[in-house]
């Protein structure tokens, strides 16, 4: 889970269970489920791999994957906000 996702299994379960609780923007794919999704989503922004090969790993459609990725990502935000400083090039200091 680390390495696809970035989170332990224990932060990912967390993950989970908050979105799990919370009213998404966009349909969640039933194959998928909630979990599914976050991992399709994670793994997705992640490493920037085609939509196709997470499908093939997750045993779904192109298609499928999609659909999660399109929903997930604000929830993602949501639930990670105040945990992270988003800060602009300018502001970082030099060297």
């Amino acid at each position: 889970m680390k390495c696809t996702t970035g989170l332990s299994a224990h932060q990912f379960a967390e993950l989970t269970q908050w979105i799990s609780q919370s009213k998404p923007l966009h349909t969640i794919p039933t194959i998928l489920g909630v979990a599914g999704s976050l991992q399709a989503t994670l793994t997705y922004l992640r490493h920037n791999l085609p939509q196709a090969a997470i499908g093939e790993l997750l045993g779904v459609s192109q298609p499928t994957v999609s659909r999660a990725v399109k929903a997930r990502p604000e929830l993602v935000t949501r639930a990670l906000d105040g945990y992270l400083i988003l800060i602009t090039a300018e502001e970082v200091a030099p060297g």
